[in-house]
């Protein structure tokens, strides 16, 4: 009985010694097994962390480059060091810009270094991104166009030619000559025989990163009639000699209007049909003279025309030959027939089209342009022609701020122009 019971005992003991094995190993493995369940939340917690930070770094890098294209905010930071951080519910991130101060500022580029710290919404964790971006203001641009910009043989061009998202650059000989000049176009040909898209010490060619989207052109039909500021005179007649006009008046005419004289100092006129400056001598006009047609502007050849002076027209304008604007002067169609500029003229100032062409004939001399050119659609430099951007030449006369409405529309399209050269990601702080 004895031996029974003590065999029953050493059972009993065995199974106990199991059951406590089992439970130990049970408690062994769910102990690893809620470490393991810890560390990967742990890890996962983390990896979602640096990734949020990341993120929040890259949207860092699109607002900055997003504040670049606005002109305002480029200006402050050519020559200096910006900073501004973002924090909401979405993504927190700091972000240093500074110019480094390099690039080709004879052609207007400026080199950028943008630091771009992004956070977890809880900022414990960071990732940082050093982006280097060689930047130009489009709104500084020697030429613009929207569609294509051709230059023939024997152009002279100093500096930025831009054309926005789709257009072409076409270059119709080897002997363009080039100063500082970076051409900004989604292509490029060169009709020289070369075969090639030619890439140089005077200029390169650059992609164009810039939106696609164009928001449309303002009306600025019957900006004319608002923009004389006073009540006009009339003037009855067809054909007008200016001559007698009593200077700084407005006259207005409700008919096509033919001017056969000089215009005095600051003489403005003002005509709902097409306004024609005929003449078979050289007629020389004094400054600050304006001219606003509700139709065609046609200047015959060998005016000239003072600085300060100021030509609108609703549909084409037209240049002779030989005509010359002094500095600080506008050309401005509206029309889609755009503006054409005879050839040995001299012309400072702003050239602009919104809707047309602006054309620069061919000749054995060619017309010398100081200032600017922006077209709506194709801008043409004929053969022998030249143009150097001067913004001391652009237009600061009495419809100065007429003119910056009507540019400021097409302007801020092109904005800032940035181009992206290297990507680096720093170590944390």
């Amino acid at each position: 009985m004895s031996a029974e019971r003590n065999a029953m005992q050493r059972k009993e003991g065995g199974v106990l010694l199991l059951v406590v094995a089992a439970v130990l190993a049970f408690i062994v493995l769910s102990s690893g097994f809620f470490k393991m369940h810890q560390q990967d939340a742990v890890e996962t917690v983390y990896v979602s962390q640096t990734k949020q930070a990341f993120w929040a770094a890259e949207a860092g890098l699109e607002d900055a480059l997003q504040r670049l294209h606005h002109p305002d905010f480029y200006d402050a930071v050519k020559g200096a060091s910006v900073s501004f951080s973002v924090s909401n519910a979405v993504a927190v991130y700091d972000v240093t810009i500074s110019d480094e101060g390099t690039g080709d500022l004879d052609a207007g580029s400026y080199n950028l270094r943008i630091l771009s710290t992004g956070y977890d919404l809880r900022r414990m964790l960071n990732r940082r991104i050093l982006q280097r971006v060689e930047s130009w203001p489009g709104f500084e641009s020697v030429i613009q166009a929207t569609n294509e910009i051709i230059l023939d043989s024997n152009t002279d061009v100093d500096g930025i030619v831009m054309g926005l998202p789709g257009a072409e650059l076409t270059l119709n000989d080897n002997n363009n000559n080039l100063y500082n000049t970076i051409a900004l176009a989604d292509s490029a040909t060169v009709n020289d025989g070369s075969g090639a898209v030619r890439e140089n010490e005077d200029y390169q060619i650059v992609d164009l990163p810039i939106p696609d989207s164009i928001p449309p052109m303002p009306d600025y039909s019957g900006f004319y009639r608002d923009a004389t500021n006073a009540v006009p005179v009339a003037v009855d007649s067809i054909t007008l000699d200016p001559s007698s006009l009593a200077p700084g008046t407005h006259y207005y005419n409700s008919t096509n209007l033919t001017i056969t004289a000089a215009i005095p100092e600051s003489v403005h006129i003002v005509n709902t049909g097409n306004i024609a400056m005929d003449g078979s001598v050289a007629e020389v006009n004094g400054q600050n003279v304006a001219l606003f047609a509700f139709g065609d502007l046609t200047v015959d050849d060998h005016w000239s025309f003072g600085g300060d002076s100021f030509f609108y027209a609703e549909e084409a304008v037209v240049l002779g030959n030989h005509v010359s604007i002094a500095g600080d002067s506008a050309v401005f169609s509206h029309g889609t027939a755009g503006i054409t500029i005879g050839h040995q003229g001299e012309i400072y100032g702003v050239i602009f089209a919104d809707n047309g062409n602006v054309e620069v004939l061919s000749g054995a001399q060619g017309t010398r342009i100081f200032g600017t050119i922006i077209s709506g659609d194709t801008a043409h430099l004929g053969s022998n022609s030249s143009i150097e951007y001067d913004p001391d030449s652009f237009y600061d006369g009495p419809y100065l701020g007429e003119l910056r409405d009507l540019l400021d529309g097409f302007l801020d399209e092109a904005g800032v122009v940035v181009h992206v050269m290297s990507w680096q990601e720093l170590p944390p702080l």
